[in-house]
């Protein structure tokens, strides 16, 4: 969880790769969001209704691993609400181990 202040009513893109360790469970999956608004806790933010929301499920390897056939890159369009607070919410369902890096929002 990250909030961030954006300029207001502006497009945006979500930018940011996800990698999930093969083997584990069909459902194993990595949620990246962009949400509408700031929160004081986990449990608000995650039950809050996303600007924009990915639920990957594509299983490579690990980065950097030898088994691993790349990570998968995604690219989010949104647009910020009426005063620019909005947060980046990334979080992991799985069995075996996940991984995210490169994570960015910049002007569509």
């Amino acid at each position: 969880y990250q909030s961030v202040t954006l300029s207001p009513n502006t497009d945006y893109v979500f930018e940011y790769e996800y990698a999930i360790k093969t083997g584990g469970s069909a459902t194993n999956s990595v949620v990246g969001a962009i949400l509408n608004g700031h929160y004081d806790n986990s449990a608000a933010a995650v039950a809050s209704n996303a600007l924009v929301e990915h639920v990957g499920m594509e299983a490579k390897g690990k980065f950097g691993d030898n088994s691993c056939s790349g990570s998968t890159k995604m690219t989010l369009q949104f647009r910020s609400n009426s005063i620019g607070e909005v947060s980046i919410l990334i979080y992991a369902v799985t069995n075996k181990d996940a991984y995210v890096d490169n994570v960015k929002i910049y002007p569509l």
